[in-house]
């Protein structure tokens, strides 16, 4: 071998030093490209999971909206009728960004529940809207719809990979926007909802002011 190594000429030579680089370089070189390729597929698939988890943060706050505006109508607030109405159908189109957003993530579990807030939206508001449904049922109503679009948002987290975002920062903006913001915000929302049922009826029982004291405490 070392014979032939001094029999080659200069170009050999150096043909067979970048022949050996070339392998020295080629493993981490691999890695490199490999790890710079999942990096750029993470953030694509972080990025499709924006549209769909900003939708759903405005879902929840009109359907918050909703809630509260019910509240006071159903209590005889008839001065809130109209604004319930056009909330009603600002939710509707919210709904309908919703599940197309969704339907890009092509994750039937999504789709699914996207497809159960929709049934039950439609079957709460109409009862609302035809005034068959009491005070405080539309509130418990209204609460577990609000916390299905609670978990739908998480689930969006997880499917597109941002709950799982590698840098501090980032992991801990994601936690704030889409967990621990929308739960502080839904707490003081079944408070001015149930406020506003209070309000409209002018009477509190013992249970609902106990109940109020204890959302007051969780803020």
């Amino acid at each position: 071998m070392k014979k032939l190594i001094v029999d080659l000429g200069l170009s050999g030579k150096f043909l067979l030093i970048a022949a050996v680089a070339a392998l020295m370089l080629a493993v981490p070189g691999t890695l490199i490209v490999k790890a710079n390729l999942e990096k750029a597929s993470f953030a694509r698939s972080e990025l499709a999971g924006i549209e769909p988890a900003r939708v759903a943060l405005k879902l929840v706050q009109l359907t918050q909206q909703h809630r509260g505006l019910s509240a006071g109508v159903l209590g005889g607030n008839e001065a809130m009728a109209a604004a319930r109405r056009d909330r009603q159908l600002d939710v509707e189109r919210a709904l309908a960004s919703v599940q197309q957003s969704i339907g890009q993530l092509a994750e039937p579990q999504l789709t699914a529940a996207a497809g159960r807030i929709a049934g039950e939206w439609q079957s709460l508001s109409g009862a609302v809207a035809g005034r068959s449904i009491p005070g405080p049922q539309s509130l418990a109503r209204h609460t577990a719809l609000i916390r299905e679009q609670l978990v739908l948002i998480e689930d969006i987290s997880h499917v597109s990979g941002i709950v799982l975002h590698p840098e501090a920062t980032g992991y801990f903006l994601q936690l704030a926007v889409l967990t621990h913001t929308p739960r502080l915000t839904e707490t003081l929302g079944q408070m001015r909802a149930r406020g506003a049922l209070l309000l409209a009826r002018g009477e509190a029982t013992a249970e609902e002011r106990a109940r109020l004291q204890s959302l007051a405490d969780v803020t």
